[in-house]
């Protein structure tokens, strides 16, 4: 998925605003999008960010009981 970014956009708002969550995705994009860190922390106005697909639901780890 091709994203544009708005004035003023770090890449942790454009993953937050088209997934809802930055949980490993802006590491991710960033290296789906080599060079894009070189921009800057504010994008350019109009930047096409390329957004990897979305990771599968999080695996659960068991609960550990420490206590009886």
């Amino acid at each position: 998925m091709k994203v544009t970014s708005l004035q003023g956009d770090p890449v942790d708002l454009v993953v937050w605003r088209e997934r809802g969550t930055v949980d490993g995705l802006v590491e991710a994009v960033l290296d789906t999008n080599r060079g894009l860190a070189a921009r800057g922390v504010v994008l350019p106005i109009g930047t096409t960010v390329t957004l990897p697909d979305a990771p599968a639901s999080p695996v659960r780890k068991p609960t550990v009981k420490l206590w009886d």
